[in-house]
């Protein structure tokens, strides 16, 4: 082999390090043309989450033929690489350590990837504020929905998330769930 060839051989080597090096640190730091330099290689569109909507839809409509019963769908969010400001100031409350978005700002925050769905097991704790009366449901995992008809009252509920069994979940939302036969959407950030 010639020393010109081997000269091409290792600057065309070097240059295809330079350009994935390039590639690399464009779609780890520059969060806004990850999803441009993924189309640029054909890979999967974004995420739909138009599912949600759907079951938050289905909830309220299967709600309301139930009157007697207290629905909550509970949407556990994690954060991603491309949470930051200004998703920490559009939370709706804080309840101990997890924040609750709007159905809106949530979507939109799945959508644009600062959120993930999270697969973190958690409780949803409610307490019914014109009586003090609490409710332990049980423990889910991803998007899940809750019903009870044991629950008499039609609240003000306040709630509140447990992410551990050695998390005391404290504090209560200041926002509260109105009544029953309705669904309440819970979007929490519960870290992961």
């Amino acid at each position: 082999m010639t020393s010109s060839l081997r000269r091409y051989r290792v600057a065309g080597w070097a240059a295809g390090l330079a350009a994935g090096i390039l590639l690399l640190g464009v779609t780890l730091f520059a969060p806004g043309l990850d999803g441009t330099v993924a189309r640029l290689f054909g890979s999967a569109p974004a995420p739909s989450y138009d599912w949600i909507s759907r079951l938050m839809a289905q909830c309220e409509e299967e709600a309301v033929t139930r009157p007697e019963t207290l629905n909550f769908l509970i949407v556990p969010l994690s954060p991603t690489r491309k949470y930051g400001p200004p998703w920490p100031e559009r939370k709706l409350a804080e309840a101990g350590g997890t924040l609750l978005f709007g159905s809106q700002d949530a979507l939109e925050g799945l959508r644009n990837g600062a959120f993930a769905i999270s697969s973190r097991p958690v409780v949803l704790h409610t307490r019914d504020a014109s009586n003090n009366t609490t409710h332990r449901w049980n423990s889910v995992s991803g998007v899940s929905r809750l019903s009870a008809t044991d629950i008499r009252s039609d609240g003000p509920f306040e709630v509140r998330f447990q992410t551990s069994p050695g998390d005391p979940a404290p504090g209560w939302s200041t926002i509260t769930a109105q009544g029953r036969g309705t669904c309440h959407w819970a979007f929490a950030l519960v870290g992961e």
